[in-house]
């Protein structure tokens, strides 16, 4: 007498495929913080001067040294980022993550990055809430210009670009005199850790704002949707360039992670930013 094997049932291998399919979705989500892109973005404006064009600023954004990323990943970051030959460095804040041992290591590292126009760098609500004090003074020490609610010219022979920066989550009146007090034939770029701040401050004179801190969504529905994005603003402030009026807001994915050591569709990044006139 023969006995028939029972055949799985269509849910059974629905389930099956399913599992199969989120275990590979998991373990894909603890390689892709190691998947750094390199991500070029052409910025063409009226404004930039002659003398401009072509020049090439990195954008790097929440490092969050800590326990899922190490002191090595840091200096990685730094070889990768000087081996572009930048013209300019921006630094745009959370270089921590979960305790203030990490700030003198991470900007032993970040001393070493090269730039002939400078490096420059604002704060984030990490380093607002580990430790403030610690983080400007390794900066500095890191010979590292601070833009902490402050602004500077950078000029070549005749011509000139206007660099400013916002304290993360700052109620101080200059944050506006920052932004306002800019003409609007000069290329001006502001940073500012929160692309929400966009919606606070009057822009209308800024070319480019370049900021981090919503890591893409870290975790995301396939790139489509983020779970959780702390700028606020539902879904507009997720990645890449964001236009209000005449503003350009590009929206770095940033370096590290915070929470958990994972990424899902939103893979870190470099952001390398070409002026064109």
């Amino acid at each position: 007498m023969k006995i028939r094997k029972k055949k799985p049932s269509k849910i059974k291998k629905l389930l099956k495929i399913f599992l199969i399919f989120f275990l590979v979705c998991l373990l894909y989500s603890f390689i892709e913080p190691y998947l750094i892109e390199e991500k070029k973005t052409i910025i063409q404006d009226s404004d930039i001067p002659q003398n401009f064009s072509g020049k090439k600023i990195v954008f790097v954004s929440d490092i969050h040294h800590g326990k899922f990323f190490s002191e090595k990943r840091v200096a990685d970051i730094v070889k990768r980022v000087n081996r572009q030959n930048p013209d300019i460095i921006i630094l745009g804040g959370d270089y921590i993550y979960g305790n203030d041992k990490y700030i003198e290591p991470c900007f032993e590292e970040l001393s070493k990055l090269k730039a002939p126009l400078g490096v420059y760098a604002v704060t984030g609500n990490h380093d607002e809430w580990e430790n403030y004090e610690l983080t400007m003074k390794n900066i500095i020490k890191a010979g590292i210009r601070i833009l902490d609610n402050d602004a500077e010219w950078i000029e070549i022979d005749d011509e000139k670009i206007h660099l400013s920066g916002i304290r993360w989550n700052s109620s101080n009146p200059d944050a506006n005199a920052i932004v306002q007090n800019i003409h609007e034939s000069n290329f001006s770029v502001l940073v500012s850790h929160d692309p929400g701040l966009a919606e606070e401050l009057n822009v209308s004179n800024i070319d480019l704002m370049l900021s981090g801190h919503n890591h893409g969504g870290q975790m995301t529905l396939f790139g489509l949707w983020a779970f959780y994005l702390p700028s606020g603003y539902g879904q507009k402030y997720l990645t890449g360039i964001v236009e209000k009026g005449d503003t350009k807001i590009l929206v770095s994915n940033g370096i590290g992670n915070t929470f958990v050591p994972m990424r899902f569709f939103a893979r870190p990044q470099i952001n390398i930013i070409i002026l064109e006139k």
